[in-house]
């Protein structure tokens, strides 16, 4: 294997730092946009985004949404 040739693990490393760079990035937007916002409320709002999923509502996988049952 050629040396300068990427890993599996160099990119799913790689992936993980763009995940949390983009993170960062919007966190500073909102405390851009919320100047008086709290620790906690820019926490929140970050949260929020996080968990928004437009386009994609029921997933990234092609097919029918199903109900999965609850672990007992």
């Amino acid at each position: 294997m050629d040396g300068d040739q990427e890993t599996p693990s160099d990119r799913l490393r790689q992936a993980f730092e763009m995940f949390e760079f983009g993170v960062e990035m919007m966190a500073a937007n909102l405390r851009r946009r919320h100047p008086a916002a709290s620790a906690e409320a820019i926490e929140h709002l970050l949260e929020a985004w996080l968990a928004d999923r437009p386009g994609a509502l029921d997933g990234d996988a092609d097919g029918i949404p199903v109900q999965l049952l609850p672990s007992p």
